[in-house]
C-alpha cells in the first residue's frame, strides 16, 4: 500500500470509525500495526542513535552529534509508558545518508516502527539512493537543508510519487516560494515539513508562507518543535494563532502530532 493511494482517497475513512489521520498514520493503521490493547496514537517523527555500536558509524559532515544516546530499547519503554502504539523513525544527521540502523530497526520491530531515510538532491545518484533504500523497507526520504533549488531535486520529486513514497524537508530557509513553485509544477508526490516548516511564531510574514501551501493537497505539516519555534516558555501562548490557522486551512487530515 503506497502512501499516494491513501492520501487521495477522500473516501477512506478510519477503520475504528474515531476520525480521519494524516498520510503517515494511514499507512500504520492499513499496515495493522498498531498494537492490541494500545491506544491508535502514532509519534510520526522521533530519532534514534547508539554511539556505543560501532556497526553504524557517526558521520559528522551535519555537525550534528548529540551529547547523550538514544537506544531504541530507551524509545521502546517511553512509548509503552505512554501508550504510542507505534512511531514513523527519522533519519538523524548524526548518521548523515546510512539509514541502516533504521531499516534494521523496523526489520526487528515490524509492530512498533516505520522508517525514512534521508538523500541529498545534489547527487546525481539521488534516484538511485532512493530506490535502495525503498526497497530496504522505507516509506519515505528526507531532505535535510534549503535544497530547493538543488540539481537533482526534481528528479527525487518525480522518483517518488512514481514509487509512491514520502518527501519530508527539514527547511531552515525563510522563503518558502521555492517550494510553492515546485509544488505547482511537479507531480503530487506526498510532501510533509517537519516541525511547521521552521516558521519562528513571531515572525506572521513567514508563517503566512507555510499557511498558503494549503492549496496543495499534497502538502502535510507535521506539529511539533514549538521549543524551537517560540519566543515564550511553556506552553508557548505565542503559537496559538499559528497552530489555529494551520489546523483551519490544512485540516487535521494534514497535520501529524510528532514529539
Amino acid at each position: 500500500m503506497c502512501i499516494r493511494d491513501r492520501a487521495f482517497d477522500p473516501a477512506i475513512r478510519d477503520p475504528f470509525d474515531l476520525h480521519e489521520r494524516s498520510a503517515l498514520v494511514w499507512l500504520a493503521c492499513s499496515s495493522r500495526i498498531c498494537r492490541p490493547g494500545m491506544s491508535e496514537l502514532i509519534d510520526a517523527h522521533v530519532h534514534i542513535w547508539d554511539f556505543l555500536d560501532n556497526t553504524y558509524p557517526i558521520d559528522t559532515a551535519f555537525g550534528l552529534a548529540p551529547d547523550l544516546d538514544a537506544p531504541v530499547d530507551q524509545l521502546l519503554s517511553l512509548l509503552d509508558n505512554h501508550q504510542v502504539s507505534m512511531a514513523i523513525l527519522i533519519q538523524p544527521g548524526c548518521y548523515g545518508f546510512d539509514a541502516n540502523l533504521i531499516v534494521d530497526t523496523i526489520t526487528k520491530h515490524p509492530d512498533r516502527f516505520l522508517g525514512m531515510g534521508m538523500v541529498d538532491p545534489r547527487s546525481p545518484k539521488v534516484t538511485e539512493a532512493l530506490e535502495y533504500w525503498e526497497k530496504k523497507g522505507l516509506i519515505g526520504m528526507r531532505v535535510l537543508g534549503d535544497w530547493f533549488d538543488a540539481a537533482h531535486l526534481e528528479s527525487l520529486w518525480r522518483k517518488a510519487w512514481e514509487l509512491g513514497v514520502v518527501l519530508s524537508f527539514l527547511t531552515g530557509s525563510i522563503d518558502l516560494s521555492p517550494l510553492a513553485k515546485l509544488l505547482n509544477r511537479l507531480p503530487p508526490t506526498t510532501i510533509v515539513l517537519d516541525h511547521f516548516g521552521h516558521r519562528h511564531f513571531n515572525d506572521r510574514i513567514h508563517c503566512q508562507q507555510l499557511i498558503d501551501l494549503a492549496q496543495f493537497p499534497n502538502v502535510y505539516i507535521k506539529a511539533s518543535g514549538l521549543y524551537a519555534l517560540s519566543s515564550q516558555p511553556h506552553p508557548h501562548p505565542d503559537a496559538t494563532w499559528f497552530i489555529q490557522a494551520v489546523f483551519q486551512e490544512f485540516g487535521p487530515n494534514r497535520m501529524m502530532w510528532a514529539s
